[in-house]
């Protein structure tokens, strides 16, 4: 039964570290848009790219594709260099920037396949100028913020109950013993304590 449990478990981490790669990617891919089409010179690239792919007046559309293309695979390099340890801006700068216009043009994004995630093998990329910026563990932090209360309360009781179960007691359950929960955590040296009851 436990080996079945942990086999399961181990499905769910996969699909939990999926979405979360999926979500950061999202995250990474607007901020590196939004910073492209402020930036001049590489939306200028983009536009003389795609107006030798498309002359008239497609090289518009073509440009936003481009644009799109670019910020996409920035992201999946500001993924690889978080898993590496490095650090990536929510808000870039030129120097923040590692993918030239040409990598873009000579890529084929559009037909590759997302392949099974695997972090340890995450570890190609191109290294920006300036490394500077948040950490994964910033990122992670960012995306839990977003998570409601109730949500996030329910997921430390089933931490408490996993860690209860295989290292105690393993018929423990939440469900037998609680009416609430007092935790405290210490975010920057600064002590908050909680407390929530239950009907």
């Amino acid at each position: 039964m436990k080996n079945t449990e942990r086999s399961v478990s181990k499905l769910n981490d996969e699909k939990s570290r999926r979405t979360v790669y999926d979500k950061m990617i999202i995250e990474r891919n607007g901020m590196n848009l939004i910073y492209l089409y402020t930036c001049t010179e590489k939306r200028t690239a983009a536009l003389e790219a795609a107006e030798l792919l498309t002359p008239g007046p497609e090289a518009v559309i073509t440009q936003a594709v481009i644009l799109e293309a670019w910020a996409f695979l920035e992201a999946r390099n500001d993924m690889a260099l978080l898993y590496d340890g490095k650090t990536v801006p929510v808000f870039k700068r030129d120097e923040n920037w590692a993918l030239d216009i040409d990598t873009v043009l000579e890529s084929e994004f559009m037909e590759e396949e997302r392949g099974e995630l695997d972090t340890r093998e995450e570890k190609k990329y191109v290294e920006p100028r300036s490394i500077e910026g948040q950490t994964y563990g910033d990122y992670l932090k960012t995306l839990l913020a977003a998570v409601p209360e109730k949500k996030r309360l329910l997921r430390i009781m089933d931490l408490i109950q996993i860690n209860m179960k295989y290292a105690y007691c393993d018929y423990f359950l939440m469900d037998d013993y609680y009416t609430g929960l007092d935790y405290e955590m210490t975010v920057n040296g600064k002590k908050h304590e909680f407390s929530e009851r239950f009907s």
